[in-house]
């Protein structure tokens, strides 16, 4: 299924990331794994799970940042291979993703939707967090 070309009945999983970095002051990162790489600054991984939901919905998810997400991890001393098997066992597991910093990870399947106006919406069909 291509993310950006999703219509009524689709359904998907979305798995998003979102950890403290020490000394920041600002929003933080939050990484979306699935269905594609996105990074987002944000202050959880429920808001950046939202505002991903809405581009999809409204049809401008931009392509996959692989890159840039590569490129943030470094910045912060991750790497994607190791953020992704750190949110794979925590998914496993139910225990929290990074034990030095606040962290969570929300996996959620999601069903695209028409709203009452018959735009496109969604509903959260089952949703794990940790």
């Amino acid at each position: 299924m291509n993310i950006r070309d999703i219509k009524e009945g689709d359904n998907f999983t979305v798995v998003a990331c979102y950890f403290q970095v020490p000394d920041w002051m600002d929003d933080q990162p939050c990484i979306i794994l699935s269905p594609v790489l996105k990074y987002d600054e944000s202050n959880g991984a429920y808001s950046t799970i939202e505002d991903f939901l809405i581009d999809v919905v409204t049809q401008s998810v931009d392509s996959d940042e692989k890159e840039f997400v590569d490129e943030q991890l470094k910045w912060v001393g991750k790497s994607l291979k190791s953020l992704k098997r750190v949110v794979s066992k925590s998914l496993k597991t139910g225990e929290k993703p990074f034990k030095s910093v606040y962290s969570e990870v929300v996996k959620m399947v999601v069903d695209i939707i028409k709203d009452e106006e018959g735009e496109l919406t969604w509903r959260v069909l089952r949703k794990q967090e940790i």
